[in-house]
């Protein structure tokens, strides 16, 4: 669910809120599974897994002194680990804000800082009016290339608390394989929403490896400023060599006229 920033979303009844909960556990596992193998499988580089506590309301410059007493900076694995300012700092850094907006939802903002393209893994917190830490939920961010801005609305499980905070982040860079990133095309958006509001959209894949293949495709679909509003996923499976296929994007992000439809990230494996 991806809703531009001041909007508020309508209701669909009990067969909106029971297709949103199925649509999160999909996508939570979708994502986790697809962090976890971007984990192993792509270089981590300057992006090397750190924990942070970043207020999700205070948004810090590269460089400064953080409430730690450390300068925030990335280590960057490849000179030594000496610190690298052109890394992009701390994830902290990257973290912008975040808001509830509905019961099951929250809005996430985040700006990827470093050079490489990057998921996180972000530990949001939530809050009652006093101040008071209610429980905790994990959110995810997928393949956010350098420099962008993403601003997604995401299904949460919890309902407590009208506050949220990012408290914990973890970086890690998830750079796709460029002969894999080549395969996929045709990246389109049907035009239309389907019955409850959110975009349809298809991808393609040419298997140019020697074996039957599985592609699991990430897209994002970013609004006409460039911010990033929602990602949609596709899984092509059993695609023989030299073959191409169709498959369709499942997709939260609701659906906006002038949004475009972008590749962020492919994984294929044999099938």
């Amino acid at each position: 669910m991806s809703t531009p920033a001041g909007t508020t979303k309508e209701k669909s009844g009990c067969f909106g809120i029971a297709t949103g909960v199925m649509f999160g556990i999909i996508g939570a596992v979708v994502l986790l599974i697809g962090g976890c193998t971007a984990f192993i499988a792509f270089s981590l580089d300057s992006d090397e897994l750190v924990s942070i506590g970043a207020s999700s309301t205070t948004e810090s410059a590269p460089g400064v002194e953080r409430s730690d007493g450390e300068a925030s900076g990335d280590q960057d694995m490849s000179d030594g680990g000496e610190t690298s300012q052109d890394a992009g700092g701390s994830e902290s850094d990257d973290i912008v804000s975040c808001s509830r907006v509905d019961a099951d939802a929250i809005v996430l903002e985040v700006v990827n800082n470093s050079s490489k393209t990057s998921s996180y893994v972000l530990t949001i917190g939530f809050f009652d009016d006093a101040g008071q830490r209610l429980a905790d939920e994990i959110a995810f961010l997928n393949y956010l290339r350098p420099g962008e801005r993403a601003i997604e609305e995401q299904f949460v499980f919890e309902e407590r608390g009208t506050v949220c905070e990012v408290i914990d982040a973890d970086r890690f860079a998830a750079e796709s394989i460029a002969a894999e990133v080549a395969e996929i095309s045709d990246c389109e958006i049907s035009g239309q929403p389907d019955v409850l509001g959110d975009f349809q959209a298809t991808v393609s894949a040419t298997n140019g490896s020697p074996e039957t293949s599985d592609y699991s495709i990430e897209v994002a679909f970013v609004d006409p400023d460039g911010i990033r509003r929602g990602t949609g996923s596709a899984f092509i499976e059993a695609v023989r060599p030299g073959e191409t296929a169709p498959g369709d994007l499942f997709s939260s992000a609701n659906f906006a006229e002038g949004y475009t439809c972008e590749l962020i990230g492919v994984i294929r494996n044999a099938s």
